[in-house]
């Protein structure tokens, strides 16, 4: 679903602009999902198993439908829809969760119960991340708690195995309508290799941009190519003079560029 609309508007961008490349960056994205949940609700959060499954609910079962469960925020009426119990009351939220958790919740639309290893195949997750954001739907604080695991975590063993068994946790409450903070913290390995990304592809933006006003203008000197790249790069972000003159090195040493013989403070471009 959510490739799709990227692929949607990926066309669309690409007919209006050239030369550029998008890239989707699920693990960066946030959604809004409205939720309903109509099992008792315990004095604490249940880990017992659904006596029936979500996806085979009739009309006069306690448990709302497989169908009705999760949806976007615009979309309407679960009050109301066939499958939902008039005996106990319905509970709807709105659940802000990342784009991951969005995709894995939405699986419970279609099936009650997933292996991790079934949801990784049908998420089409990498599953260090899907193993991030389980843990942040199952096993954070009970008023945050919307998944169940098979078997139930301990304070002693909170690891997921291939064959633990998720399944929807329809006791879920909580006093606010709008649940947040379902978040999946960075740990600080991956905190630097996001940093190390973002360096390296801007390095590639820094160098594509001196080539690119240096094939223009073929000779320029070394402060108007520093204020012509910081000028254009400033909606995208902003570059030090060091990054810039780190950049022009490089390009100097594979010979895309070249210092003049008569004035080393002025470049030279080299078709």
């Amino acid at each position: 679903m959510v490739l799709k609309f990227f692929m949607r508007h990926l066309g669309f961008y690409l007919n209006k602009h050239t030369g550029r490349k998008i890239s989707l960056h699920s693990n960066l994205g946030h959604a809004e999902l409205s939720a309903t949940f109509n099992g008792p609700i315990p004095g604490a959060i249940s880990d017992e198993v659904p006596t029936s499954s979500p996806l085979e609910a009739s009309p006069s079962s306690s448990v709302i439908a497989a169908s009705n469960r999760f949806s976007s925020t615009t979309s309407s009426g679960l009050p109301g829809s066939p499958g939902v119990s008039d005996v106990t009351p319905l509970r709807k939220y709105i659940l802000m969760v990342s784009t991951f958790q969005m995709v894995i919740l939405m699986l419970f639309n279609q099936r009650s119960r997933y292996t991790f290893s079934e949801l990784m195949v049908e998420s089409g997750i990498p599953e260090r991340d899907l193993l991030r954001n389980l843990m942040a739907l199952c096993m954070s604080k009970s008023t945050q708690r919307i998944l169940c695991k098979e078997p139930k975590p301990t304070a002693a063993n909170k690891e997921i195995e291939p064959t633990d068994v998720f399944y929807v946790n329809n006791s879920f409450f909580s006093r606010l309508h709008k649940v947040k903070n379902l978040s999946v913290r960075e740990t600080e390995p991956e905190r630097q290799e996001t940093r190390t990304k973002v360096d390296e592809n801007r390095r590639y933006v820094i160098e594509a941009t001196i080539v690119r006003i240096m094939k223009a203008r073929k000779t320029m000197e070394h402060n108007q190519l520093l204020s012509e790249v910081m000028e254009q790069l400033k909606l995208r972000f902003r570059p030090t003079s060091t990054d810039i003159k780190q950049r022009i090195e490089a390009l100097i040493n594979r010979e895309f560029i070249a210092r003049s013989e008569n004035d080393h403070k002025v470049y030279n471009y080299i078709a």
